[in-house]
């Protein structure tokens, strides 16, 4: 594999997770974002793959974290902002060499504040102190990981946020 973006690595994964973990505990029994992101880890699959790149100017909390198996491969792209700040939008555009990738096969799925984040869900409804059984139901919805098709292999990131892309392979 050859993977062009930013550097990654994946300690800085292992503390973007848990961010959004000490960031979102507070609804008990709701699946939270980190929850969410380590459940993508495992189905990640048996292999890290080498991702090669310099960190852009405009982007230095970008990072790529890139697993496959036999039939597809993860693609964890991650922006996070350690020193607590909002963090800048960045646009990363992944470069795949080495595997043979099924045309049309991209699919994204997002954890970031408008995508799998029962806060925000839980927040419009007021923060209720005890959710009735359709609030908590709206908040599993939140909560749910989502895939949509993917054209390209690129990808526009807010900041703390984590978008992973799946590729089928030939």
């Amino acid at each position: 594999f050859f993977f062009f973006a930013s550097s990654s690595s994946f300690l800085l994964l292992l503390l973007l997770l848990l961010l959004l973990l000490l960031l979102s505990s507070f609804l008990t029994g709701t699946p939270k974002p980190a929850y969410r992101a380590f459940q993508l880890l495992r189905a990640a699959g048996n292999q890290r793959a080498a991702v090669h790149g310099a960190p852009h100017s405009q982007c230095p909390d970008v990072g790529v974290l890139a697993t496959r198996n036999a039939t597809s491969a993860l693609l964890f792209v991650y922006n996070h902002q350690l020193s607590g700040q909002p963090g800048t939008e960045c646009t990363v555009t992944l470069n795949l060499s080495g595997a043979a990738v099924k045309p049309g096969s991209a699919s994204l799925c997002r954890i970031d504040a408008n995508n799998t984040n029962p806060k925000a869900a839980y927040i419009a409804m007021g923060s209720p102190p005890y959710p009735t059984a359709a609030q908590l139901a709206t908040l599993e919805a939140a909560s749910a990981l989502h895939w949509t098709p993917l054209p390209s292999l690129s990808v526009t990131l807010g900041g703390h946020s984590l978008a992973v892309i799946a590729v089928a392979l030939s």
